[in-house]
């Protein structure tokens, strides 16, 4: 077929031709993210790329085994710096930088790869924490990664129409999401038995309610310093702050569903005074209790 180079166990090579690529490239859903190459070598320990400048992304996904990246200098010098690969590691070359990989001869690599590009991809790589100077990362879960490259072999190899390119890019979006947010949600060893999930169904059943925050710290069985960074790195906002986007998640429920009054919307889910509810719902909505109500019932009485 068109845009393979080979199907077997062990080598696998699918790529999709350079006109189709830039005519789909324009597309709205495809211009931030396109797949261009995709495949999978099994124990290649005749596995070496050198490489100059591409104008293409490229990402491989250590499954087994062993190698090694390098990263060139503007005039194609290689770093003296060598970047080990080992099993569970994914890394990434920059489009427009020279590099070279290899695989280990003693210990041969199973590695897939993608080559793609698009507006979006500097963003999704910055939020992995990719960088020039740390291109890699390890993950644990390897079997969860390796079934999504696999998911888009099937697809590619029957051919190149929207929708399968739409469907390969998303698998591909899906994989690097799901880097994100294992590497978000990831605790250090040593508070590993931490249950922010429960802590958080705490906050839901007890909306109503306020809380020190020494009593959330207790719960999880940390000093209260110790407990704060964790879910803030667990959760993206400190526990109150995020106790309160709870609260206003009820409130804008009940102003939505509730004849109640703003002062007792206010009232039941703990804030001190009705100023202090209007300047956190305000805050976190961008709308007033009392706009936030309007609107959305000027909006109803359209339907």
């Amino acid at each position: 077929m068109w845009g393979v180079t080979t199907m077997n166990e062990n080598f696998r090579s699918l790529y999709i031709p350079e006109d189709i690529v830039q005519e789909e490239s324009l597309n709205l859903f495809l211009k931030n993210l396109i797949v261009i190459k995709l495949g999978y070598f099994g124990e290649a320990n005749w596995h070496y790329v050198d490489r100059d400048e591409i104008e293409e992304y490229v990402i491989h996904f250590c499954i087994k085994g062993k190698g090694y990246l390098k990263i060139k200098d503007k005039d194609g010098v290689v770093s003296t710096r060598t970047i080990a690969i080992k099993e569970g590691d994914i890394f990434f070359c920059d489009k427009n930088t020279k590099h070279c990989y290899g695989s280990s001869l003693e210990d041969p690599w199973s590695v897939y790869w993608v080559h793609f590009k698009g507006d979006g991809v500097e963003a999704l790589m910055d939020a992995i924490g990719f960088t020039k100077a740390n291109p890699s990362c390890h993950v644990t879960d390897i079997g969860t990664l390796a079934h999504m490259f696999e998911e888009m072999f099937p697809i590619l190899y029957t051919g190149y129409n929207f929708p399968k390119l739409l469907y390969i890019s998303t698998c591909l979006q899906k994989l690097f999401a799901y880097i994100i947010y294992t590497s978000k949600h990831s605790l250090p060893n040593d508070v590993q038995d931490i249950n922010i999930e429960r802590i958080i169904s705490f906050m839901h059943e007890n909306v109503n309610r306020t809380f020190p925050l020494k009593e959330f710290s207790s719960m999880a069985n940390m000093s209260l310093y110790h407990f704060v960074r964790i879910f803030k790195q667990k959760t993206g906002y400190p526990p109150i702050e995020y106790f309160n986007r709870i609260k206003i998640q009820k409130a804008c429920q009940l102003l939505d569903t509730d004849n109640q009054s703003i002062k007792e919307i206010g009232s039941y889910l703990s804030f001190n005074n009705q100023y202090y509810f209007s300047n956190v719902f305000k805050k976190i909505t961008g709308y007033s209790p009392k706009s936030y109500r309007t609107i959305r019932n000027n909006n109803l009485m359209k339907k």
